[in-house]
C-alpha cells in the first residue's frame, strides 16, 4: 500500500510507524530483513493474550496517494477472502491507517508470526536432509497451485517469504501483488531496491541476502526501447513460477543464492544463463530436479508450466508418502491441533499407518500398546478418520482383505514358478526383457515405501516433545522414538534422536528420566556408522550427561542406570575401535576420512588393512633392488611412527573409558544406602559384558 518515496529518517519511522496498533499491541523488536526499503517489519505482542504477530509498516503521502491506498486496500480484502482457509498460506488479516502527520500517514499490515524462514533454516543445524528438502519443495509447489487456483498471484516469492514451523510445515508469507510497482526499469536499480531488495543490515553487518533477486525477467523493461508500461500491468502466474524455480535452486544448494540482480540482467540481455548460474545447476545431484529448475526459470514466460505439472515431472523422486500420508496428517496437526500434548497423541494414534506407509512394516505390538495408552475410543476415531481419506474402492471388509491377500500370494507364487521354469529356447532379448520387468517391479516397490521419509514424522515428534506439559506425553513420545529408531538412518539417530533424549535426562519426572536413558542407550547400541567428528561422543558428551544419574534420588532411575551401564561401555568401546581402525587405515594412505557401514563390515572381516598396513605389521618383503629397499625402509619408518602415535592414542583413550566406567561400577557396588541392593543386582546381571 503506497507507492511514493518517503524522506523521513528511519528513527522517526520506527518510533511512530506502529501508532495505529498501540491500543492493542506493544512492540517487541524490529525484524530483519524488511520488505525492501519501502517497509519496516516489527514483531508485536498483544497486551492481554501475549500472542505474537508481525506488523509491516510504511508511510504514504496525503492526499496524493489516497486513491492508491484505497485501491490496494480493496486488493488486500480480495486476497484475504479468496485465500481464507487455504493451507500453507498466511495472508494479512488486519490493516489500519493512522492519523495524518505532516501530510503523511502510517499504514500497518498485520499477519501471523512465523519464527523461522526457509532462508534461516537452510543455514541452521541440523542441516536439512535430502528428503526434507523434497518435502519442502513438494509443499511449496502445492501451496503455489492452491494460491493460483484462488486467483491470487504472490508477486515476490523468495526464501525470506517462505515460513517454516519447527516440524517443517511450509507457509507462504507476505503476498505482494498489491504493491504498485509491477514493471521496473532495467537502467535504474533504485526502483527495485526501494520496493523489493531485502535490506538485511544490523549495525555494520550486511549479509549476502541483500543481493538476492528472484523476480521474473519480464518484470523489467527498457525505457528507451519499450517505453513506459501502462499502469494496468499486472503480475502473472508465470512470474511466480520463475521465482519458485530460484527457490528450488537455492534449497538444493543449502542456502546459496540462485541469482542476484546482475545475473538476472545478464540472463535477460544474453538470452542464456550466466556461467555462475550454470555452475550452480550442475551442483544439483538429481537430474529431474535440475531439469525442473531450468524449465521453471525459462526466459520465455509462456514455456513455464503450472506447479501441478512440475509435481508430475518430479514424481520419480517424490515419495508417495508425501501426498498420501504426511500432507493430510501434518496439515491437520498444524491447523486443528492447538497443544503439543495433543500433537503427540495424534502422532501416536497414526503410528501404525505411518510405519506401514513409509517402511512397509506392520507393528502389531506398537499399535496395541498405543491403543491401550491412548484409549480405544481415541484410536477408533483416528482409524475412522484415516479411512475417510482413502478412496471408496479401498474400503472393503476384513474377509475381502484376507481373500485379496491370499490371491496376491498365489499369483506371486505362480510368477516365481514361471521364472524357475527355464526355457532352453529363450533368446537373450527375452531374458533381458524379463529382467527389465523384474527391475521395474522392484523400483515400484521401493517407491511405494520410502524409509527416508520417516524423518518427517520423527521431526514432528521431537519438536512436540520439547513443549509438552504432561509427563505421560513425554513417555509416549519416547516410546515412539524407541520404535522408530529401529527403522531410521544412523544420521537421524545421532543428529536428531540422541540429543532430544539426552535433554530429557534432566526432566523432573523420574519415569521420564529412566525411559530417556533406556531409549538413548538402545539407540546408541544400534548405530553402525558415524562421522569422524562423532568418534569421541562418549567421553566428551554421553558420559558427562549421564553422570548425575548415578546419584539420582529416584530408585527407578538408578536401577535403569545400572542396567544400561554395561551396554554403554560396550558401545563406547566399539566406537573407539572403529574410529581408530579407520584412523590407522588413513595413516597409510588408504582411507577416505569417513566411517561408513562398509568400513565397519571390512573391519569385522579383517579386510580393512591393505598391503601397506600388512607391510607395516608384518615387515617389508626382501628384494634385490637396494633402491626399493631404501624407499620401503623410509616408508616403514614413517608408518611405524604413525602406528606408534595411533597406538598410544588408542591406549590412552581406552584407559580413559575404563576409568569412567569403573568409577560408575565402583560407586554402584559400594553404595551403602538401604535401597542399593536393586541397583547392585541389576549391575551383576550384565557384569560379564
Amino acid at each position: 500500500m503506497g507507492a511514493g518515496h518517503t524522506t523521513l529518517s528511519s528513527a522517526y519511522v520506527e518510533e511512530d510507524a506502529t501508532e495505529p496498533l498501540h491500543e492493542d499491541y506493544v512492540v517487541d523488536q524490529r525484524l530483519f530483513p524488511g520488505s525492501g526499503r519501502m517497509m519496516r517489519t516489527f514483531r508485536l505482542s498483544h497486551r492481554q493474550t501475549g500472542s505474537s504477530v508481525v506488523a509491516k509498516t510504511m508511510w504514504v503521502q496525503h492526499p496524493q496517494e489516497e486513491q492508491v491506498v484505497k485501491a490496494q486496500e480493496k486488493e488486500l480484502q480480495r486476497i484475504k477472502k479468496a485465500l481464507e482457509g487455504s493451507p500453507h498460506i498466511a495472508t494479512f488479516w488486519l490493516w489500519r491507517i493512522g492519523n495524518i502527520k505532516q501530510e503523511i500517514r502510517p499504514v500497518v499490515l498485520v499477519r501471523n508470526y512465523i519464527y523461522t524462514t526457509l532462508a534461516d533454516r537452510l543455514e541452521s543445524r541440523p542441516f536439512l536432509t535430502h528428503v526434507e528438502k523434497l518435502w519442502i519443495i513438494f509443499q511449496l509447489l502445492h501451496a503455489i497451485q492452491c494460491m493460483h487456483d484462488a486467483g491470487v498471484v504472490h508477486g515476490f516469492l523468495t526464501t525470506e517469504n517462505i515460513g517454516l514451523t519447527s516440524w517443517n510445515y511450509l507457509v507462504i508469507l507476505d503476498i505482494a501483488s498489491y504493491k504498485a510497482r509491477t514493471a521496473l526499469p532495467d537502467d535504474d536499480p533504485s526502483e527495485y531496491r526501494y520496493y523489493f531488495q531485502e535490506y538485511h543490515k544490523h549495525g555494520t553487518d550486511t549479509t549476502q541476502r541483500e543481493k538476492r533477486c528472484y523476480l521474473a525477467p519480464e518484470r523489467f523493461y527498457s525505457p528507451k526501447v519499450d517505453g513506459v508500461p501502462t499502469a494496468s500491468a499486472l503480475t502473472t502466474k508465470s512470474m511466480d513460477i520463475f521465482s519458485a524455480g530460484c527457490i528450488l535452486l537455492e534449497t538444493s544448494l543449502n542456502g546459496e543464492r540462485a541469482m542476484d540482480l546482475g545475473h538476472l540482467m545478464d540472463y535477460r540481455k544474453n538470452k542464456s544463463f550466466p556461467p555462475q548460474v550454470q555452475q550452480k545447476f550442475q551442483k544439483i545431484e538429481s537430474s529431474s530436479l535440475r531439469a525442473a529448475c531450468r524449465h521453471m526459470m525459462h526466459l520465455d514466460a509462456t514455456q513455464r508450466l503450472s506447479p501441478n505439472e512440475y509435481l508430475e515431472r518430479l514424481q520419480d523422486i517424490m515419495p508417495c508418502t508425501f501426498s498420501e500420508t504426511f500432507e493430510p496428517l501434518i496439515e491437520r496437526i498444524t491447523n486443528t491441533v492447538k497443544t503439543p500434548d495433543a500433537r503427540i497423541a495424534l502422532a501416536a494414534a497414526n503410528y501404525s499407518n505411518v510405519l506401514m506407509a513409509t517402511v512397509g512394516i506392520d507393528d502389531d505390538d506398537g499399535k496395541k500398546y498405543f491403543a491401550n495408552v491412548l484409549g480405544p475410543s481415541f484410536c477408533l476415531a483416528e482409524d475412522l478418520d484415516y479411512s475417510r481419506t482413502e478412496p471408496e474402492e479401498t474400503k472393503i471388509s476384513a474377509e475381502a482383505i484376507d481373500h485379496a491377500k491370499l490371491m496376491a500370494e498365489t499369483e506371486s507364487l505362480l510368477k516365481r514358478l514361471q521364472v524357475m521354469d527355464w526355457d532352453e529356447d529363450e533368446t537373450p532379448s527375452e531374458q533381458k526383457t524379463r529382467n527389465t520387468s523384474k527391475n521395474e517391479e522392484k523400483r515400484a516397490e521401493l517407491k511405494a515405501h520410502s524409509p527416508d521419509s520417516l524423518l518427517i514424522y520423527i521431526q514432528l515428534i521431537l519438536v512436540s516433545m520439547r513443549h509438552v506439559y504432561r509427563p505421560s506425553s513425554k513417555i509416549i513420545a519416547l516410546e515412539l522414538l524407541d520404535r522408530l529408531a529401529k527403522h531410521s538412518s544412523d544420521e537421524t539417530r545421532l543428529q536428531r534422536i540422541i540429543p532430544s533424549t539426552i535433554s530429557l535426562l534432566q526432566d523432573q519426572d523420574p519415569l521420564v528420566r529412566a525411559l530417556a536413558l533406556k531409549v538413548m542407550t538402545k539407540t546408541l547400541s544400534i548405530i553402525q556408522s558415524f562421522p569422524p567428528s562423532d568418534s569421541k561422543i562418549f567421553p566428551q558428551y554421553i558420559f558427562k550427561r549421564v553422570a548425575h544419574l548415578i546419584t539420582d534420588p529416584s530408585l527407578v532411575v538408578r536401577i535403569t542406570f545400572s542396567n544400561c551401564i554395561a551396554v554403554l561401555a560396550e558401545t563406547s568401546r566399539r566406537f573407539l575401535d572403529i574410529s581408530h581402525a579407520v584412523r590407522l587405515y588413513e595413516a597409510v594412505g588408504g582411507g577416505s576420512g569417513s566411517i561408513t557401514p562398509d568400513d565397519d563390515t571390512k573391519m569385522k572381516d579383517g579386510e580393512v588393512f591393505n598391503e601397506d598396513v600388512a607391510m607395516l605389521l608384518d615387515g617389508p618383503k626382501k628384494t634385490d633392488n637396494l633402491e626399493q629397499q631404501g624407499s620401503k625402509k623410509t616408508n616403514q619408518t614413517l608408518q611405524s611412527v604413525h602406528s606408534t602415535l595411533i597406538t598410544n592414542t588408542y591406549d590412552s583413550e581406552l584407559s580413559a573409558l575404563h576409568e569412567v566406567v569403573s568409577r560408575f561400577v565402583v560407586h554402584i557396588s559400594t553404595d551403602p544406602s538401604e535401597q542399593s541392593s536393586s541397583p547392585k543386582r541389576a549391575l551383576l546381571r550384565d557384569l560379564a559384558r
